[in-house]
């Protein structure tokens, strides 16, 4: 298995559509537990989609149906990226920057996805990549999101210097909280994509 991590780095990003409207606004809200009728009723005198909602933007697209796994706008592999089974892709990490908040009303957005970093990490391999989303008045949300894909190996990774572990304090924690999801929630939060 070769794999040409200057040829991933150099690899041209993806350009895609993805729209939303409130009702996929709504079935997120609900999807992720959320109970506040500001992320919850559309008629909210401060209505807006909740802060994290773009993360699924990039799975969604633009399609209004239930969408499969994984989805053409995310599933392109960069050049110099040996093949592999999407069965082997785990998520491992998400970080989201909010530039401006989403239209409460819809609309459309155009996303740039590019691998911004290539890691062996012994089992496998950490690929990141950076999204940044924008609509017709500039710049929106950015993501950075984390892949572990299990058996590409073998390789001198590059790109982005990654952060530093976070060492757990030894200590109590400064909040503790316990959240009951509902029995149905993993099967309404796929629905946003």
């Amino acid at each position: 298995m070769t794999v040409d991590v200057d040829r991933i780095l150099r690899s041209p990003e993806a350009t895609y559509t993805a729209s939303y409207n409130q009702r996929d606004l709504l079935l997120y809200a609900v999807g992720i537990g959320e109970s506040a009728l500001q992320f919850t009723y559309e008629f909210d005198e401060s209505f807006s989609a909740f802060p994290l909602y773009p993360v699924c933007l990039p799975f969604k697209g633009q399609s209004q149906d239930v969408v499969p796994f994984p989805p053409e706008t995310v599933s392109v592999a960069p050049d110099g990226m040996p093949s592999f089974n999407p069965a082997m892709i785990l998520h491992g990490e998400q970080s989201v920057e909010i530039l401006r908040p989403l239209d409460p009303a819809g609309g459309e957005l155009t996303g740039r996805t590019k691998v911004i970093s290539f890691y062996d990490k012994g089992k496998g391999t950490l690929m990141e990549t950076q999204t940044q989303f924008e609509d017709a008045n500039g710049p929106v949300a950015k993501l950075i999101s984390g892949s572990f894909i299990r058996g590409i190996t073998g390789y001198q990774g590059k790109g982005r210097k990654l952060p530093a572990r976070v060492q757990i304090p030894k200590r109590q924690p400064d909040f503790h909280d316990e959240f009951k999801t509902s029995p149905h929630q993993a099967q309404v939060y796929r629905l946003s994509g």
